[in-house]
């Protein structure tokens, strides 16, 4: 039974990742001239697409019996967070919004002025260096620097006033962690 659901729950994760696929190559096909708001939007469908199927697979686990249940909850979410970082690891090689995104919410996060350090992986560098031209706030010294340990897509901006961590990986590890945290506090008041 718990094999059977999890069979279930892998279709629903793979067609809610086909599904993704879909939606991406279509705003990939309208162009760039969307702009960032498209971008945007596509990653939001896809990551809607995918908790609702984490949902409904969920749900359907919920049936099985209490010893099992807590176990099938991890391997689905385990599942559904290697599959979006796998999208968001896609996205962020493909994309240079993505990187552009997470630099200006670290520096609205950060609210710094004078110098901020701007750490990036050493294959984004080019594209950090950009963006750091087409930056148009005085206030704002930004210093571009490579560092390995920062994902594609993602940046650690720090300064006098502290450090914001907007890589990718620390993103998607909060949303899981919320998301374990939401999905097993259910099931336990579920529980008898």
């Amino acid at each position: 039974m718990l094999a059977a659901a999890r069979t279930e729950a892998e279709q629903f994760l793979v067609q809610a990742q086909q599904e993704a696929a879909r939606l991406k190559e279509q705003a990939y096909e309208e162009g760039y001239a969307a702009g960032l708001a498209a971008g945007k939007e596509a990653m939001a469908a896809e990551l809607a697409s995918l908790v609702a199927a984490l949902r409904q697979a969920v749900a359907e686990v919920i049936a099985l019996r209490p010893d099992r249940l807590r176990q099938a909850e991890e391997d689905i979410l385990t599942l559904a967070s290697a599959m979006a970082h796998a999208i968001l690891q896609r996205e962020a090689c493909q994309s240079r919004d993505v990187l552009a995104t997470m630099l200006t919410q670290a520096l609205e996060r950060l609210g710094a002025s004078g110098q901020v350090v701007v750490w990036v992986h050493p294959l984004d560098l080019a594209l950090a260096r950009d963006l750091q031209a087409a930056w148009h706030d005085p206030e704002v010294q930004l210093v571009i620097r490579s560092d390995e340990r920062v994902g594609r897509g993602g940046c650690r901006v720090t300064s006098t006033l502290g450090e914001v961590d907007a890589r990718l990986e620390a993103q998607l590890h909060e949303i899981e962690r919320h998301l374990r945290q939401h999905l097993f506090t259910e099931s336990e008041e579920a529980s008898p």
